[in-house]
């Protein structure tokens, strides 16, 4: 791309807005509206010189009120309105509001919280501090004898459970307050656990009758059967065509047979699957309630907390809302694609609700791109903007859009619109025209999203493909890309000149590593690459095992680092020394208690103990009475060894000799 095409790009709004941008600016403040903004379309300058347009309508700037999602993005819209609201003449004081959607709804929690019982001193709760305390309460849940830890160590490992717990509490604050389908309150974690375990245990109790004693005999193949076709066996000498004809019917019903049974099987395993599956639930749903105990027990919140217990707020005082819409009579709701359903539900009650019948009412504009929808694991709801309009009442002239991008080239535009195309496709649309196009993942589409266009003056650009055979020549061709687009547009040094997006940060170091070593400087945005260099997880690893010995996993990064050297059948070894000596030490242990027979010989220990951990699990003695504090860790043979090493004044590499075993 030239330099020319570069400043064709930059310069957005030269010209002022275009039609389009100056229908939304001017659109009527006493109504509800609705914009679909499509990337590149100028939504941040629109949103800054609509809020320049209501203040010149005679809005008071305070009684305006911007929200988005990220700090950044509410800070690039504040300082934008100031400097707009500055430059306009504008005289007044006071400003708009512009803040994320987190920082309005902690706003009402703090201050009304006490209504409810909300704790004003609650403070927000990091997503490492959550799962802290998922971690405490599952351990607790796991020594607890009066709790079904047999069932709980067939179905899950430790750090899935962790991860399954937090979202599952993220969905339920996400997606289950509000009001339901068939106009049902839901306004606490509890209540929307209660309802789903009244479900859960139905489904339970229906896949347990389907399933009776029935069992899948054999493991299934894991591709299915092909459709069973009569085909007659070949004749063979002494065979008359009616044995031929027996023999083949036989082969053809055979042949049914396992078909039939092989679907019924999986059908079966499936069933099999959706109660095990319940079953993981019904726990999960225990500790869900016990999480969200335990945070307000120590007076910490998430984020979804806070916006459940504003949805709570203005549900049961109607005042509140009142309030709210007195101080603002015009909100600008960004990225509304991203919203929750609790988020999209509270912001309706809060600014809309029974505002015709009191009397007072606030005026919401709602600009995303349901194409741009990036925060659903995170809880954001699809068909975002198509609730936006059946809850504000939005009519037809009150629906914009911003086709027009600002910051894209001909040929890049070209293929963003291909690759979004089948998003476009009706549901339903049998045509020959759009048989080959696959649904898009948006369920109900939101609304409809027009074909991106390009500026008039809006370069060509370039769109290539490379495909290399390996991931060593693609960093490869990637750095020669880079040093000619530095060479070609790197005047000033301090301006980044080429961008690489990834799926994942995963590659990142690397290809960055690479960019270094060929002499370009690089930024790294959405990976911490500090905490991810070798030497700073050596360090990690070193606090770790020396907080918790248990910790093998650590140790075994440090054995395997330059330092030590130790090779994978080095630390195989040491693996297996550990293992016998705690072995020896639960034997002994259990011996003494007169749990397994004393006096084994050292072969017999390991099934010994074994075959008590396996009564443990069968619930044929409590896991209680096999709990052991402590235990022989590979941290403390290393340390043991060591010791006795220096002890006896020894020197040279017959240490590391020792340490292996």
């Amino acid at each position: 791309m030239s330099n020319n095409n570069v400043s064709a790009i930059k310069s957005t709004h030269n010209s002022g807005p275009s039609l389009e941008q100056k229908n939304v600016i001017e659109a009527p403040i006493n109504q509800d509206v609705l914009i679909v903004a499509g990337a590149g379309s100028g939504k941040t300058y629109t949103m800054t010189r609509r809020v320049i347009h209501l203040i010149k309508s005679k809005v008071p700037p305070e009684s305006i009120l911007g929200l988005t999602f990220t700090n950044k993005a509410a800070a690039e819209l504040l300082s934008r309105v100031s400097a707009e609201v500055s430059a306009s003449g504008a005289k007044s004081f006071l400003k708009p509001e512009v803040m994320t959607y987190d920082a309005f709804f902690q706003s009402i929690v703090r201050r009304y919280g006490l209504l409810v019982g909300f704790n004003q001193n609650t403070m927000p709760l990091s997503d490492a501090g959550a799962m802290e305390i998922i971690k405490s309460i599952i351990g607790k849940y796991l020594d607890n004898p009066q709790n079904n830890a047999k069932n709980l160590s067939k179905l899950y490992n430790f750090d899935t459970l962790c991860a399954d717990v937090i979202n599952l509490c993220a969905e339920i604050s996400c997606s289950m307050i509000g009001v339901d389908s068939i106009g049902e309150t839901c306004s606490s974690v509890s209540q929307a656990v209660q309802k789903i375990r009244e479900w859960n245990n139905e489904f339970a109790k229906h896949l347990k009758n389907v399933i009776a004693d029935r069992k899948v005999e054999s493991p299934l193949s894991a591709k299915a059967p092909a459709i069973p076709k009569y085909k007659k066996v070949k004749k063979t000498a002494g065979m008359s065509e009616q044995d031929v004809e027996k023999a083949s019917a036989e082969k053809f019903k055979n042949a049914c047979k396992n078909y039939e049974k092989y679907w019924n099987d999986s059908c079966l395993q499936f069933c099999i699957n959706l109660y095990n599956a319940c079953l993981k639930r019904d726990i999960l749903l225990d500790l869900v309630l016990q999480f969200d105990a335990e945070k307000k027990r120590v007076n910490m919140a998430q984020f979804s907390d806070f916006t459940i217990a504003a949805y709570y707020l203005v549900t049961h005082f109607p005042s509140i809302c009142a309030q709210y819409r007195n101080q603002y009579s015009q909100v600008l709701l960004d990225e509304y694609q991203d919203t929750s359903t609790t988020q999209a539900m509270l912001i309706n009650t809060l600014f809309y609700g029974n505002a015709a019948a009191e009397g007072n009412r606030t005026h919401v504009m709602a600009v995303g791109d349901p194409f741009q929808a990036i925060y659903s694991f995170r809880g954001a709801s699809t068909g975002a903007f198509c609730k936006f309009e059946q809850d504000f009442n939005i009519s037809a002239q009150n629906k914009y859009s911003l086709t027009v991008t600002r910051r894209n080239s001909l040929f890049i535009l070209k293929v963003a619109n291909a690759l979004t195309e089948p998003m476009r496709a009706e549901n339903g649309d049998n045509s020959t025209q759009n048989a080959s196009r696959r649904f898009s993942s948006i369920d109900d589409r939101e609304v409809q999203v027009e074909t991106l266009k390009p500026k008039d003056d809006a370069p060509n650009g370039t769109v290539c493909a490379l495909f290399m055979p390996n991931q060593g020549e693609e960093i490869d061709a990637v750095v020669q890309f880079a040093k000619k687009i530095v060479e070609k547009y790197g005047e000033n040094p301090l301006e980044p000149q080429l961008a690489i997006l990834f799926r994942s940060k995963a590659k990142m170091p690397q290809y960055a590593q690479k960019l270094e070593d060929a002499g370009i400087r690089t930024s790294i945005v959405g990976y911490s690459s500090l905490i991810e260099k070798p030497a700073v997880k050596d360090v990690l690893s070193l606090l770790r095992v020396i907080q918790d010995h248990s910790d093998s996993n650590s140790l075994m990064r440090l054995l395997a680092t330059p330092r030590f050297a130790l090779s994978t059948a080095d630390l195989g070894v040491l693996a297996s020394i550990a293992n016998s000596a705690n072995t020896e030490y639960l034997y002994n242990v259990y011996a003494s208690a007169g749990l397994v027979e004393d006096g084994l010989p050292r072969s017999q220990w390991d099934s010994a103990v074994r075959n008590l951990r396996n009564k443990a699990n069968s619930g044929e003695i409590s896991a209680q009475v096999i709990n052991i504090y402590g235990g022989v860790y590979l941290a403390d043979l290393i340390m043991r060894d060591f010791g006795d090493f220096g002890a006896s004044g020894d020197s040279g590499d017959s240490g590391k000799s020792a340490v292996a075993g």
